[in-house]
């Protein structure tokens, strides 16, 4: 099991390295694709307050109490312009800590408080509003693939179904995953308005050859589809941001409802707790 899962994780990480090259241009485009690396030389730091709504819930458990969500993200962006298009390419690498502030309670419902906090990284195409201007429409997505919960649950409800399963998350640190899929509207020079819909799952322990497996799978189809979005790119520059958001997001969210049931899916492992939230965000940019 540990070879195999070691040399997924080879194969991925080669076909990874190959799509991060930037593709040779077209004798008939002169579009310029940036590489997926991080440049830190052309990059300017960023710092996001952000807020939204939050569901929990747990495979077989009484039904969750929403909660109000606080917190931020501030690490460092990179915008490039796609030449001869009106397309504009940024991506960003964070540290992010938030709070899930526990609703009312009631005696039906669980309610749960939690600190987390992670890094995470995003990628976005955005259409401009006017020539050599950064200002517009950016349309991304965004992966949190380290991330710790610090999870807090009301004594009064271990009687509600599925309490004994949710008693297993508190008292510790527990490690878990993120994918949002986020739309910005850049408004005035380096300010933008955020809106985010991110589906979250905690893990009630982290079994690493299950999850290192799990993970492969999911990396091997975001590859594929990163391959499909850049030949979209190359052939229709315009079509490229709508693209990159459907297939990019309906992957991450396609293996997260694949691991409503079973945290390491297609193992047989725990459910996870999943935490759905609506956020909003003012992005700027230093």
């Amino acid at each position: 099991m540990r070879f195999i899962a070691l040399a997924l994780i080879a194969i991925v990480m080669t076909l990874r390295s190959q799509g991060q090259e930037t593709p040779v241009q077209d004798s008939t485009t002169s579009t310029d694709f940036a590489s997926m690396t991080m440049d830190f030389n052309s990059s300017h730091p960023f710092f996001r307050p952000v807020g939204g709504i939050t569901s929990w819930s747990l495979t077989d458990a009484a039904e969750f109490e929403s909660s109000i969500t606080l917190g931020a993200v501030l690490g460092f962006e990179s915008t490039k312009h796609i030449s001869n298009s009106s397309i504009n390419r940024t991506e960003s690498n964070g540290f992010y800590l938030l709070y899930h502030m526990a609703g009312e309670n009631q005696p039906d419902k669980f309610t749960v408080s939690s600190w987390r906090f992670g890094f995470n990284t995003a990628e976005s195409y955005g259409y401009q509003f006017k020539e050599e201007d950064e200002a517009g429409v950016y349309l991304g997505s965004t992966k949190a693939p380290l991330s710790w919960y610090s999870i807090s649950i009301d004594n009064a409800t271990q009687g509600l179904a599925g309490a004994s399963a949710l008693g297993r998350f508190p008292d510790a640190l527990r490690f878990g995953e993120a994918a949002t899929a986020n739309v910005d509207v850049r408004v005035a020079g380096p300010v933008s308005v955020n809106l985010g819909y991110e589906w979250a799952q905690v893990y009630e322990r982290h079994m690493f050859w299950y999850w290192a497996g799990s993970s492969v799978i999911e990396g091997v189809a975001d590859g594929l589809v990163g391959w499909f979005t850049r030949s979209i790119g190359k052939n229709s520059p315009a079509a490229l941001p709508i693209m990159h958001f459907i297939l990019k997001n309906g992957v991450a969210m396609g293996f997260k409802a694949l691991r409503m049931d079973q945290m390491n899916w297609p193992f047989t492992t725990a459910a996870p707790i999943n935490i759905q939230s609506f956020t909003v965000g003012v992005n700027v940019v230093f």
